[in-house]
């Protein structure tokens, strides 16, 4: 069962309460500083718009919401970024890591054969954690 949402953007091309995600995404795809969340109801999205972004989160967050969501437009400088890719023709997958801040590679390993793009984003998920050695 498919639940209606509704998309309250206070920061893109439009800003208001969409009723779907393709508008909703029409407004805020390449927009630098969009803000944007969904709501179940409409009353809510509405109320939302009359508000500030910043107030729009839950003031209870979970161990990991407080690791990974430090702030909404930065990402954590501290961090490692992964990213595989998988050439469709060959089915060869390469992945590799860098560290946020300070971009520096912290590795890259090729070739994967017989791959594909979610393959290759989870194993450069799982290749970093070993590099962690969590």
């Amino acid at each position: 069962m498919h639940l209606q949402k509704y998309y309250t953007v206070w920061a893109g091309r439009r800003t208001g309460v969409f009723s779907s995600w393709k508008q909703c995404q029409c407004q805020i795809l390449d927009f630098k500083g969009a803000r944007f969340k969904s709501f179940q109801t409409l009353p809510e999205a509405k109320a939302a718009l009359n508000r500030r972004y910043q107030d729009r989160r839950n003031t209870k967050r979970t161990p990991i919401q407080t690791l990974f969501q430090t702030d909404d437009t930065r990402p954590i400088s501290n961090s490692i970024t992964v990213s595989g890719t998988c050439n469709i023709t060959t089915g060869e997958v390469e992945i590799q890591a860098v560290h946020t801040g300070s971009k520096h590679l912290v590795f890259w390993k090729s070739p994967y054969h017989d791959g594909t793009e979610d393959m290759a984003e989870f194993i450069a998920i799982v290749e970093t954690l070993k590099y962690l050695k969590l």
